[in-house]
């Protein structure tokens, strides 16, 4: 039967150091994008953004090298939607960290919907029917759209300066009306007397 003093058998043992016996698994770097927005059929602008998640006081230049960026597939020709804008362009030191992207990396970018400019220049009818005179400005990426129908808040000559077009129906056999807008307060159209 073996004793000790004070419950303590630390004598009873010898440690030695084994090598590659401590594995060290590396800490996890996020890039995190600024949210941004852009106009269909213009080139993306991005804000940048940031990396989190260093240890023991560690930052940027300290535990990391490279050059931090941040960059989307996107282009001027995408449709309106969201868009992932992705981190990258750094190298952990000594392998001491794993990178990977923040979920809102996914959607960080909108692609918002370009403004379409619809005006009308027409000779007086006596009706409200200005489709086929409306013109329309602002088509982005060579995209086509046709005028339905379209309807001007008065058909008389009179109310020019504060006549605009209150109702367009637009055609669309290239699938890219969803990338535009149109605020009918902003269109106007005129009326000639003949």
């Amino acid at each position: 039967m073996s004793s000790s003093v004070n419950g303590n058998k630390t004598n009873n043992y010898t440690f030695t150091s084994a090598p590659g016996s401590v594995t060290i698994n590396p800490a996890t770097l996020t890039y995190v994008a600024n949210a941004a927005t852009s106009t269909y059929g213009s080139a993306p602008s991005l804000n940048g953004g940031s990396v989190t998640g260093f240890v023991n006081g560690q930052n940027l230049s300290s535990a990391t090298s490279g050059t931090l960026s941040f960059t989307t597939s996107a282009t001027a020709a995408n449709d309106v939607g969201s868009y992932a804008i992705n981190g990258s362009g750094l190298t952990a030191n000594h392998g001491n960290y794993v990178f990977v992207q923040a979920a809102n990396n996914a959607t960080a970018l909108t692609v918002n919907p370009a403004l379409l400019t619809v005006t009308a220049n027409t000779t007086y009818s006596g009706t409200t029917d200005v489709t086929s005179a409306v013109q329309l400005t602002g088509l982005k990426n060579g995209d086509t759209l046709t005028v339905n129908s379209a309807t001007a808040a008065s058909a008389n000559v009179a109310d020019n300066g504060k006549n605009y077009i209150k109702a367009i129906s637009l055609g669309d056999g290239t699938g890219k009306a969803s990338n535009y807008t149109v605020r009918s307060e902003e269109h106007t159209s005129e009326l000639q007397s003949h």
